[in-house]
């Protein structure tokens, strides 16, 4: 659990490890999503 506090400071970082790529479908949203998921999670556990 973080604190509300907490949420733009792990987006901010997930954002900054993303590696641009084109999303041309669907299925490319959904792994940019999963990606960042999992990312935000593992910071959470972290911390």
């Amino acid at each position: 659990e973080i604190g509300f506090l907490d949420i733009p400071k792990i987006v901010k970082k997930v954002m900054n490890r993303h590696v641009r790529q084109d999303i041309v479908t669907i299925e490319d949203v959904l792994l940019a999503d999963r990606w960042a998921r999992e990312h935000a999670e593992d910071l959470i556990k972290r911390s």
